[in-house]
């Protein structure tokens, strides 16, 4: 069985990446990190790449 495409661009920097939230195969990298908040403004409409992820978190984190 081939393995589903699972490259994705990042909205916030352009990386490619690989996410496989979308895939319904198995869980993404992701799924295992605390939830972001989102404010107006930012792009928030497709997964992030690991680095950008990190970065809201931290940020998200600082803000609470």
């Amino acid at each position: 069985m081939n393995k589903p495409l699972t490259d994705s661009q990042c909205p916030q920097c352009g990386k490619i990446f690989e996410c496989l939230a979308a895939t319904n195969v198995e869980d993404c990298w992701c799924m295992s990190l605390p939830p972001v908040s989102f404010k107006d403004g930012e792009k928030s409409s497709s997964c992030w790449c690991p680095d950008c992820l990190q970065q809201q978190l931290e940020k998200q984190s600082k803000q609470d």
